[in-house]
């Protein structure tokens, strides 16, 4: 049965040969398992695109700070996490820290400490040091030292 709302024609899903529906009502979800072979193909391509030369980098320095404090009931605490950086044409160098205070104790931890250096040309990087994968859209990331050439 075909059904014409504001002059688009919608079918029936029990028209796609193929396609099954379970509903979930707890979950308050629809779900849909339609072939492969009933989706039309199609093929793009885009023109080729010119790429100018990166600019050239300055030197410089970089501080990323948060700092927190708190005093609750007669007891002081305090935290902080830093970022500090070197970036120059040769790439940059950040190291990532956490430190925690309270009345009777005290705790640093280094976190991250890395050496990054792009390569625009080839859409390249180099990461020597901590580094992280790219977990996609499901995952979940994972954190490991060493070299990571992406």
């Amino acid at each position: 049965m075909v059904h014409i709302q504001d002059g688009r024609t919608y079918l029936p899903l029990s028209a796609i040969d193929g396609v099954t529906v379970e509903v979930d009502a707890e979950h308050a979800m629809l779900n849909l398992s339609v072939p492969a072979a009933a989706f039309s193909g199609q093929q793009l391509s885009a023109p080729g695109r010119k790429v100018g030369s990166p600019l050239s980098a300055s030197t410089g320095l970089f501080v990323n700070y948060d700092l927190y404090a708190e005093h609750v009931q007669g007891e002081a605490g305090a935290s902080a996490f830093t970022e500090f950086g070197l970036f120059s044409g040769y790439g940059v160098l950040s190291s990532s820290s956490a430190f925690r205070r309270t009345e009777d104790t005290g705790r640093h931890v280094r976190l991250d400490t890395a050496f990054t250096r792009d390569f625009p040309e080839r859409m390249e990087t180099l990461t020597v040091g901590d580094a992280f994968n790219d977990p996609g859209s499901w995952g979940s990331a994972l954190r490991f030292g060493g070299v990571r050439y992406a």
